[in-house]
């Protein structure tokens, strides 16, 4: 009788399991746990980094197409003798705006828009027409829009969006002292005749735009959104003539 009890004793004690043993299993799982959770994140995102690759090398792939197409434009555009800006008239003061940004556009294409001041898109400067000008407006018309603005839409433009350049410095057109200060010795003392020596493209017109910053500008609402085609047959580029004031209120909004 004492040999089975003692046997019984001896069978309870084996499934008794100490409190070390228990501690080093839970350890044990958390570990498990934890590197199955690693493992878990270091493969997703090895697939979001894989999926942005992917995405780069698609995008890089179109922005140099993109780029190619352009520059055999640009090309093209120099042997054309058709275009246009070939409606404006000479010595006339027009409005250009920038409506492309610089992400597709070649070097080349770059250069004239940064020569022209037109930096950024929805970018606008006032320019004088003159053969230099449709030469230069000739390169780069499938990146801007342009034309004749009215005498309120210059007037709006200079007192809501105009800077003049003083040392360097933008100085905003909102009274007639820094006019004067800078302009006097051309009899040009308020932004009432800025306005006026821009519409009528007078003697001075050239120390005015020289004067001018660039002005920034919204971007547009309830663009034709085609790049493919001039204003004139339903697209964004090109000759809007006085068809170019509704699109400068539409970005002073």
């Amino acid at each position: 009788c004492q040999e089975i009890i003692l046997l019984l004793i001896s069978q309870q004690m084996d499934t008794i399991v100490s409190p070390e043993t228990i501690l080093k299993k839970a350890k044990k799982k958390q570990l498990i746990r934890r590197q199955n959770e690693e493992y878990k994140n270091k493969t997703k995102l090895a697939k979001i980094k894989q999926k942005d690759e992917v995405i780069r090398a698609e995008k890089f792939v179109k922005d140099n197409l993109e780029k190619k197409k352009n520059f055999q434009l640009y090309k093209r555009k120099g042997m054309e003798k058709d275009f246009t800006s070939d409606a404006l008239p000479v010595g006339k003061v027009i409005f250009v705006i920038r409506i492309k940004g610089s992400e597709q556009s070649p070097k080349p294409i770059e250069k004239v828009l940064q020569y022209l001041r037109l930096g950024v898109k929805n970018s606008g400067v006032f320019l004088k027409v003159t053969k230099n000008t449709h030469a230069l407006l000739k390169k780069v018309e499938h990146y801007v829009t342009y034309g004749i603005p009215k005498r309120e839409t210059i007037s709006e433009l200079l007192y809501k969006r105009g800077f003049i350049k003083e040392d360097n410095s933008r100085s905003p057109l909102d009274n007639n002292t820094v006019v004067e200060k800078l302009l006097s010795e051309y009899n040009l003392v308020c932004v009432e005749d800025l306005v006026h020596e821009i519409y009528r493209a007078g003697e001075n017109i050239t120390i005015v735009l020289k004067y001018l910053w660039p002005f920034l500008l919204n971007p547009p609402t309830g663009l034709n959104k085609n790049s493919r085609k001039p204003f004139s047959k339903g697209g964004d580029w090109g000759n809007r003539m006085e068809k170019i004031n509704q699109l400068i209120q539409n970005m002073l909004q």
